[in-house]
């Protein structure tokens, strides 16, 4: 699995794929499209170092039990929020709004929507603010995104990767680029009538304007910006959040910043909310960047993207499923039946090559330069493919030199399937001196290339499955 490009653009994997997706998506129902892309979430959970570690941190700081779980949890829900986005875009769903909820709260946005009041939506990366828009603008107010482009995400099921794009398209969306021509067009439109949206939780990338909150007890940094603007243009501000509640769904949950408070305050009140809002969904904060200055301290000597060392575990359980394909095949062509063992060999021996898949994939078997395998890794790799094999052999049973023959067979002819199958993907991990002794981004061709900074949270959508290093603050 090569990865050729940042996660954002899906750049590793086979080149149509992307193609082939946003072709089986305008034919397949939505929750059939869950199916297709669900099962990469943890492929991208552990191909990225940064992004998976500082998912887990943040699970920690929040003090939430079983924080890895957590962390996988948001990004299969990040992967089906990024379905969604490409079913509204193209169409095909109408995002519906779980319930009224909190009815004072829903009245206070429609009275805010209805009556013209210059308004400033603060939202943040936790759950899918994009998705609310049509509820927002069905009082006839129009939303606009603050966002930096991403054009490492505009491969990505047709742009929604892109904050820049994914909401109301390129004409309606204002590019914060740090400008005072963006800053006079955001307070034009918030006078115009038009309802001006931020995610206020990331600091520009470069920007020095920023103030230093206390979030879950530890230092982070929110950018003052969008306060400010709130206060020249003399709006009122709501912190947003849409949550996911089931397929196409969402809930909102809104919290209004104090009135004449000064841009410190409101920062302040923003950190305090976006905490409570965290606490209401979790596994929906999808921030893949070290949030916390002291995290990206901690996290900086990582490697981007987790090394050959680690990904060896690839090759573990396409080469146990090869090889005990063709370890069946042999016993059925010399006469075995096969039939009665497969339960308990699928369920105990393929069973135990994916738990120790992910094991090795975490404690890191190693390779060298030349992808071959250290000792560790080999055992490993060794190990699941004999696991299915010797288990389908012990229930097919040995009843003389005949079957013995026959099992010796058809265990020698699977594991040498196996291990000619984990070889060529082990050769597919081969990504050079650099990229193995440090895991760094020799930006040659077929190697990783490290996952671009992370844009600033200013848009209305969310990014692209988001780049390992922090803005600069």
């Amino acid at each position: 699995m090569r990865a050729s490009a940042p996660w954002r653009s899906a750049g590793f994997g086979p080149t149509w794929g992307l193609g082939f997706l946003e072709a089986a998506f305008g034919l397949l129902p939505l929750r059939l499209g869950y199916l297709l892309v669900v099962g990469l979430a943890p492929i991208y959970f552990m191909h990225h170092n940064r992004p998976r570690h500082a998912v887990v941190r943040a699970m920690e700081r929040m003090g939430l039990g079983l924080p890895w779980w957590r962390a996988m949890g948001a990004y299969v829900q990040y992967t089906l929020t990024l379905v969604d986005r490409h079913y509204a875009t193209a169409g095909r769903l109408q995002p519906t709004l779980d319930g009224r909820g909190d009815e004072a709260m829903h009245a206070r946005l429609d009275a805010k929507l209805a009556q013209g009041t210059p308004l400033v939506i603060l939202g943040h990366h936790c759950g899918a603010l994009e998705m609310g828009v049509p509820a927002l603008e069905a009082q006839g107010r129009v939303v606009r995104a603050v966002a930096v482009e991403d054009p490492a995400a505009r491969r990505l099921l047709d742009n929604v990767g892109d904050s820049a794009r994914s909401v109301g398209g390129p004409r309606r969306t204002i590019v914060a680029d740090g400008s005072m021509a963006a800053g006079l067009r955001m307070l034009k439109a918030i006078r115009s009538g038009d309802v001006l949206a931020f995610k206020a939780d990331r600091p520009l990338p470069g920007s020095g304007a920023v103030l230093a909150v206390n979030v879950f007890g530890a230092r982070a940094e929110l950018p003052r910006g969008p306060a400010e603007i709130a206060r020249l243009a003399k709006a009122d501000v709501e912190v947003l959040s849409v949550f996911r509640a089931g397929p196409g769904r969402y809930r909102v949950l809104a919290d209004p910043l104090p009135p004449c408070a000064s841009t410190e305050e409101m920062v302040q009140a923003y950190a305090a909310i976006l905490a409570s809002h965290l606490r209401e969904q979790p596994n929906q904060w999808f921030n893949f960047y070290p949030w916390w200055v002291a995290d990206r301290r901690e996290l900086a000597p990582l490697p981007s993207t987790v090394p050959p060392a680690m990904r060896a575990a690839f090759a573990a359980l396409p080469g146990a499923i090869l090889g005990l394909l063709v370890a069946a095949l042999v016993l059925s062509v010399a006469g075995a039946s096969v039939a009665p063992a497969l339960p308990e060999t699928l369920r105990w021996g393929l069973g135990g090559a994916f738990l120790l898949w992910w094991a090795v994939g975490f404690v890191g078997g190693g390779l060298d330069r030349r992808a071959r395998p250290d000792s560790l890794a080999t055992t490993a790799l060794q190990a699941s493919w004999a696991a299915p094999i010797a288990i389908l052999l012990a229930e097919v049973g040995f009843g003389g030199w005949l079957e013995g023959l026959r099992l010796a067979a058809a265990g020698a002819l699977g594991l040498g399937a196996a291990w000619w199958l984990s070889r060529q993907l082990l050769r597919r991990l081969d990504e050079g001196p650099e990229a193995v002794n440090s895991g760094g981004d020799p930006r040659r061709p077929g190697a990783p290339a490290s996952p671009g900074p992370a844009p600033s949270g200013a848009g209305t959508a969310p990014p692209g499955p988001p780049g390992d290093d922090p803005p600069a603050p």
